[in-house]
């Protein structure tokens, strides 16, 4: 690999050219897109190139080679590269000084352990392969949420605070200053969700359990399916999907699968969840949330926690799902308890969003030698 990209640094840096990276889906995620189109707006003249190849299995090692093959060619060319996972050829390689890598992570905060923070635990990765891929090296800026999460940020990826930026991410706009649109389009999606109050259970990917639905799960699932006095809506985890397991409760919730989690926040009013980053998107759209942590001890010890929730919250936190069901009840007839949220809003959201894409466009632009060309007073 290094031998092939000194013989790609060869060619010049193209003056704009700016790429993008995923291994989280092989779309354009909502972030990446808002993020290129507020680019595109500013400065027209920018190039922007986008690689998205999820690598799933080891079926999709050939796929993701020849991805890496290609953002190579473009990462020795570019003068900018945003990512929001790990991607090798960045850390990995040696790059020109003038290209600029942003670490845009796909989450809002950081509750549960990642990257560095968990190596050596058994849902993170050996010591060995961490120092092997060079993990999450080379990173120019770390984009983050609130600063409360920013020595977490530090511990994942490995840099000091001088490099974290907290503008949180474009989806924050989508969940604030733009929510009453998005909630708009999601209606008219399925006006179904507007006939009673919604609640959405929308859990954390659990390592070792994909294929199956953990009893403590469905358990929760069938109670809160039992209720008339609301519409469930499940959002499952892509890499741990719940429903093939519930097709005895299937006329007993929803999924919309055409909706993103973004767009479900915009409808919800409770949402439950737990160690999931859905947490501080919740909070962030002033959604009254539940925590659902049946597995908090196995859970800490597995991946890691930044956040010990059981210390954190008292009436918004259960291992039980009967306390799960009479918090829900409690909600329903006007009792929620309003200081704990509004607490932990205070602490780990941002305290002024919805300008997050514009933010994050105006880094990246400002790291191109288009900087100059572009209407500084619309950055």
């Amino acid at each position: 690999m290094r031998a092939l990209y000194a013989l790609m640094k060869l060619r010049p840096v193209k003056p704009g050219r700016i790429l993008f990276l995923s291994r989280q889906s092989d779309t354009l995620s909502t972030d990446f897109q808002l993020l290129q189109d507020e680019i595109a707006a500013l400065c027209p003249q920018a190039e922007i190139r986008a690689i998205c190849c999820r690598q799933a299995s080891s079926s999709g090692l050939g796929r993701f080679a020849l991805a890496t093959l290609k953002s190579m060619a473009l990462l020795a060319t570019s003068q900018v590269c945003v990512l929001d996972a790990y991607w090798p050829a960045v850390s990995l390689l040696s790059h020109k000084p003038q290209l600029t890598v942003i670490q845009m992570w796909h989450s809002l905060g950081k509750i549960k352990q990642s990257g560095l923070a968990s190596v050596g635990k058994r849902d993170g990765r050996s010591a060995s392969t961490a120092s092997l891929l060079h993990m999450h090296e080379g990173y120019d800026y770390v984009i983050a949420g609130a600063p409360a999460f920013n020595p977490f940020y530090c511990q994942s990826f490995g840099c000091d605070e001088s490099r974290i930026r907290n503008t949180g991410l474009p989806r924050l706009d989508l969940l604030t200053s733009r929510k009453p649109q998005v909630r708009k389009e999601a209606l008219g999606r399925h006006p179904e969700l507007a006939d009673k109050p919604v609640v959405v259970y929308a859990p954390t990917f659990r390592r070792g359990c994909e294929g199956q639905i953990i009893p403590q799960q469905r358990q929760l699932i069938e109670g809160l399916a039992a209720s008339p006095d609301f519409t469930l809506v499940i959002r499952e985890h892509p890499n741990q999907p719940l429903t093939p397991h519930l097709a005895d409760l299937q006329d007993s919730f929803i999924t919309c699968p055409d909706l993103s989690t973004l767009q479900i926040l915009s409808v919800a009013d409770l949402v439950i969840t737990d160690y999931s980053a859905v947490l501080i998107e919740a909070a962030s759209a002033r959604v009254p949330f539940l925590l659902y942590c049946f597995d908090f001890d196995t859970y800490a010890q597995n991946n890691g926690l930044n956040l010990n929730l059981r210390q954190l919250f008292n009436d918004l936190y259960a291992e039980d799902p009967q306390r799960i069901f009479e918090a829900v009840e409690g909600f329903l007839r006007g009792s929620y308890p309003t200081e704990e949220f509004e607490a932990f809003v205070s602490t780990y959201t941002l305290p002024d969003p919805g300008h997050a894409t514009r933010d994050l466009a105006a880094l990246v632009i400002g790291n191109t030698s288009l900087k100059g060309a572009c209407d500084p007073c619309a950055m």
